[in-house]
């Protein structure tokens, strides 16, 4: 038979390495921000910019690095924060995620710039307003 204290101590083990474990991600998550945050971003690129394929998704490019998706409809109005930087003409995108449901990814993309329209992702986006 297994003693009522063998069992605690399996529990508390199992709730330790839990808690280390979204500590662990948490700050693996806090880092690549922080990255991304100190990356350079391509000046030209920073402003508010609209979807021309959905004009109901806006995008907030910040110099602080927030790649800011908002998408409006007649019902609501969502919000997602991710955060970018430039390297030449690659565009790289940090989706930080929740460290439950969603995980931490890093995406890249080549990006062109052409007068006021700006294409990454297979989007284009046009100029609207400057920061």
């Amino acid at each position: 038979m297994i003693s009522n204290n063998l069992i605690k101590s399996i529990i508390t083990g199992i709730v330790v390495i839990f808690c280390l474990s979204l500590y662990s991600c948490s700050n693996d998550r806090a880092e690549e921000i922080a990255r991304f945050k100190s990356e350079y971003r391509d000046p030209r690129l920073i402003g508010k910019w609209i979807n021309l394929d959905d004009k109901s998704m806006i995008y907030l490019l910040k110099n602080n690095g927030e790649f800011v998706s908002i998408h409006k409809t007649n019902k609501y109005t969502s919000k997602t924060i991710e955060y970018f930087y430039t390297k030449d003409d690659n565009f790289y995108i940090l989706t930080p995620g929740d460290g439950i449901k969603i995980s931490l990814s890093i995406e890249e993309c080549k990006y062109k710039l052409s007068k006021d329209t700006l294409t990454f992702k297979g989007k284009q986006m046009l100029f609207i307003l400057k920061y």
